[in-house]
Parts: C-alpha cells; sequence; structure tokens
C-alpha cells in the first residue's frame, strides 16, 4: 500500500513477481500474489520521485531463500528499467532478517544493484526479526537526504494496538539544498 498526499504523475505500476515456494507450508507464500508497486509522485519543489513497495516471499527455508533472491533480480531489474536516473524511494518486508548474514548479504548485493541505500530499517529488539526496509536513491536533478528516520510509535489504533504484525518504521526526507524542502512519504508492507 502507497500512502500519500503527494500528487500522482502517473497511474501505479503493479507486477506480480509470479515466483514463489509453499502453498500449504513454507509461510503459504504461493497464496499471495506478492510483487511490487511503483508510483511517480509530485514533491513541492517541482521536482518528482518514484515511489516503490514491495513484499518478498517469506520463510526460512532454501526455497524460501531461492524466492527472495529471484524476487529481488525481478525488482532492481524494474527499477532499473522504469526509474534510471531518477529520484526513487522504495520500501516495504522484504523477509530479509538485517542479523542474518546470508540475509544481509543478499540485501547489500540488491542495494549495490539498484543503487539505493538504507534511509530506515526495523530497529535492532523492536520485533522478533529485522525484515523491513526503507530504502532511497537520490538523482541529479532531485538530491535527496534523510532528515530523521526511525519507528512510528503512533501506529496504532484508538486502544494502543499496532495497525499491524510489524513495527512501523519512518524516514522523512529533505529534497535540494537551497531551500530544503521537507517532503515524506509512507510504506506499508503488509500487502500479500
Amino acid at each position: 500500500t502507497l500512502l500519500s498526499r503527494l500528487v500522482a504523475l502517473s497511474s501505479p505500476v503493479l507486477a506480480p513477481y509470479e515466483i514463489c515456494h509453499g502453498v500449504l507450508r513454507a509461510a503459504n507464500d504461493c497464496l499471495g500474489r506478492k510483487g511490487w508497486l511503483m508510483e511517480r509522485v509530485a514533491l513541492p519543489s517541482g521536482a518528482s520521485v518514484d515511489v516503490w513497495n514491495t513484499h518478498l516471499d517469506a520463510g526460512r527455508g532454501a526455497g524460501d531463500r531461492a524466492a527472495r533472491q529471484a524476487q529481488l533480480g525481478r525488482l532492481a531489474a524494474a527499477i532499473h528499467r522504469e526509474s534510471r536516473g531518477r529520484a526513487v524511494v522504495a520500501g516495504g518486508d522484504f523477509n530479509l532478517d538485517w542479523d542474518t548474514p546470508h540475509e544481509r548479504a543478499l540485501l547489500e548485493r540488491f542495494l549495490e544493484r539498484a543503487g539505493l541505500a538504507i534511509a530506515a530499517m526495523t530497529p535492532a529488539g523492536a520485533w522478533r526479526s529485522r525484515l523491513d526496509y526503507l530504502l532511497y536513491r537520490p538523482a541529479p536533478d532531485t538530491p535527496l537526504a534523510v532528515r530523521e528516520a526511525g519507528m512510528a510509535e503512533d501506529f496504532v489504533d484508538a486502544e494502543g494496538r499496532p495497525l499491524s504484525d510489524h513495527p512501523a518504521i519512518f524516514a522523512v526526507f529533505e529534497v535540494g539544498t537551497e531551500p530544503p524542502l521537507p517532503s515524506s512519504v509512507g510504506i506499508g508492507s503488509d500487502a500479500a
């Protein structure tokens, strides 16, 4: 899901990965249509940014890891194709645990291939695993810098219950250098 107060400059582009592992086991990922969503939005400065959202295969088995690796390859190729030379903000449930060396390595290879950096991630100790990330990439005509990032403590209902089974993370970006124009984008990561 993408929630934004920014004006959309295009219709959302959505594509399923068509790769999964597990129907009645291994986190049941093949019962959902996991993929990516991209929308180009206008910033108050007049520039624009491509906002990407994804949810990768879950599970801890070898088939799950292979599915995530293939999904990341497709996501990197889509970002390269659709957002070449453009500023990007990407986020979601990557199901890659930062504290597991081989999963961190897979994420780092994806970041390098897509030219992205981490803006925010699930904080240590906030949940059983650190699986959710907000990523970004500036462009020559749209310099982005992370002004603030962390966990959104107010992402709860009227009774104080979390609105998701994952902690909500956020990042606030500055766009440009003179003067900085703050823009924020919230990306949810619980779409199946």
